[in-house]
């Protein structure tokens, strides 16, 4: 009689070629045959008892959290894609003001006066306010709402506060104007907390051994958001008026929001392979343990720098280049766009160059040193004898751009990789605290520098101030050096301790007389045979 032909089963030994992590995980737990002296299921149970098998299988398959390495490549980049438009579409709806603000609020307050241009730009600072007071508490509720449940209540956020920020063009009264403005933008500024906090750490769970592409990809798309709300809302406001631009953009996050809730898979379900491995499932560092290493507040400080040259090109180069060039609008935009453009251009290369395993600390380095240039060129400084030209200050915006996509980048993988290396909780547990200090300092820095370097320019002047500045910059150069040169040392004398240790204990070892191990003072006697 004919033997009927085997099926060849995925957990069968000859079905094994192209397991998932799932049934990985199943094989390694369901003994199918082989040479085990206790099998869970043995060969007599799996030839009689097919069906009880599976179910089995299926128990074990339920019982664990699936993992990343199950997703496909395509996937990842669809929900990549969905992650950063989030980004994109939440910086459009904070960079709308900027064309018609001034005009707006000048036809509430006529003539301008005492404290005009302060109360005005109070309302573009309570964004970073908003972000500076929500991120802590974004970062440790996390874990609790989830990132994607994060970017979906920020982008409805974004959506309906941005169509009641329409609602200011028929506020007549001057105070009013102004206490609807700061409370719109403050909460807008919290939303756009929960979204860069929450893509940055969806990102990671993604691309958990890219960390140069993600930290690259949030810079991208702000710097994309930003320029894109300038010029759409401008656009918007010169065909239908002060709400239009508001309508649309809210429309457009609200739109937003749906797609992220229906086509985005929520990644806190998911586990990295290496923690369904070991059985984890992870739990959130705090922030004050990771602000216990020394070495992060030094990162802190380089990230919080980034923005120091940056912020203060975009506050207040306008207004020098119109005061000592009077060129129109449209060139002091284009300077302007050219450090943005080329922040947005380098920020890949150096996530790039971080992934493939370039020195975080050189990269940071050689941002401080084109920062250096940058501000002694900008104005450009007494000391160097040159003429100011429209063509320097535009040129000179290259370096100050790809300057701090340099810094801010490696500076976040430097922060991961060192709190990683020491043991600071788990990756997972590592990129949630990153994320959170991440968008608090780099506000922080973007919203502080000038507050301090407005003073200093209406007191010293343009090429002084930046002056000021890139002694600053030049100062924390040499820090980094001479830290990382002491790191170096200690390190180095660090091991020659430990090896030394292990020669005189090897030593002590190799020294000691033979005897009973146990100390009793007996002798052990030989075994004899029988």
């Amino acid at each position: 009689m004919a033997e009927s032909p085997v099926k060849t089963d995925p957990l069968s030994p000859a079905g094994m070629t192209s397991l998932s992590c799932e049934e990985n995980a199943v094989s390694n737990t369901i003994k199918v045959g082989g040479d085990s002296s206790e099998p869970l299921l043995n060969h007599m149970d799996y030839v009689d008892g097919d069906r009880n098998l599976h179910a089995s299988a299926g128990n074990a398959v339920a019982s664990r959290e699936p993992c990343i390495a199950d997703m496909t490549r395509t996937r990842r980049g669809v929900m990549t894609f969905f992650v950063c438009l989030a980004v994109v579409t939440s910086c459009i709806n904070l960079s709308q003001l900027g064309p018609f603000l001034f005009s707006a609020a000048l036809a509430r307050h006529p003539g301008g006066g005492a404290g005009y241009h302060t109360a005005i730009g109070a309302i573009f600072s309570m964004v970073q306010i908003g972000v500076v007071v929500s991120s802590p508490f974004i970062t440790h509720d996390l874990p609790n709402i989830g990132s994607k449940q994060l970017l979906v209540l920020a982008g409805c956020v974004h959506g309906v506060f941005s169509n009641l920020f329409s609602s200011l063009h028929w506020i007549r009264d001057w105070k009013v104007f102004l206490a609807y403005a700061y409370v719109m933008r403050f909460v807008q500024g919290m939303a756009f907390a929960a979204t860069t906090i929450g893509a940055q750490t969806y990102l990671t769970r993604i691309h958990p051994s890219n960390l140069g592409l993600v930290n690259s990809l949030m810079i991208m798309n702000i710097a994309l958001g930003d320029v894109i709300g300038v010029v759409l809302s401008g656009g918007l406001h010169d065909i239908g008026g002060f709400p239009l631009p508001f309508y649309v953009t809210g429309a457009i996050a609200l739109l937003g929001a749906v797609c992220l809730a229906l086509i985005v898979f929520d990644m806190d379900r998911l586990l990295p392979a290496e923690q369904v491995a070991d059985g984890k499932t992870g739990s959130v560092v705090s922030i004050s343990r990771v602000l216990r290493v020394p070495w992060i507040w030094f990162l802190i400080l380089q990230v919080v720098a980034s923005n120091f040259a940056f912020s203060s090109v975009a506050a207040l180069l306008g207004y020098y280049m119109k005061s000592e060039f009077h060129v129109q609008s449209v060139i002091r935009g284009l300077a302007l766009g050219s450090q943005v453009f080329f922040q947005f251009v380098s920020a890949p290369v150096v996530g790039k160059l971080t992934d493939r395993g370039f020195n975080c600390y050189l990269l940071v380095l050689l941002g401080l040193l084109l920062s250096v240039a940058g501000c002694l060129l900008i104005g450009p400084s007494a000391f160097l004898h040159l003429r100011p030209s429209l063509v320097l200050v535009v040129v000179v915006t290259i370096p100050l751009g790809a300057g701090h996509s340099l810094m801010a980048v490696a500076s976040l993988v430097a922060m991961t990789q060192h709190l990683e290396m020491i043991g600071v909780g788990s990756t997972v547990d590592t990129r949630f605290a990153v994320a959170g200090l991440a968008r608090f300092f780099l506000s922080a820095g973007y919203g502080m520098t000038p507050l301090v370097m407005s003073p200093l320019v209406a007191v010293l002047g343009f090429p002084a101030a930046f002056t000021i500045l890139a002694f600053v910059y030049l100062a924390l150069a040499g820090l980094l050096v001479v830290l990382k040169w002491l790191d170096i040392i200690v390190g180095k004398l660090k091991l020659r301790f430990l090896l030394c240790c292990a020669d005189q204990h090897s030593a002590a070892a190799m020294a000691e007389p033979a005897g009973n191990p146990f100390g009793d003072g007996t002798e052990l006697q030989p075994l004899k045979h029988h």
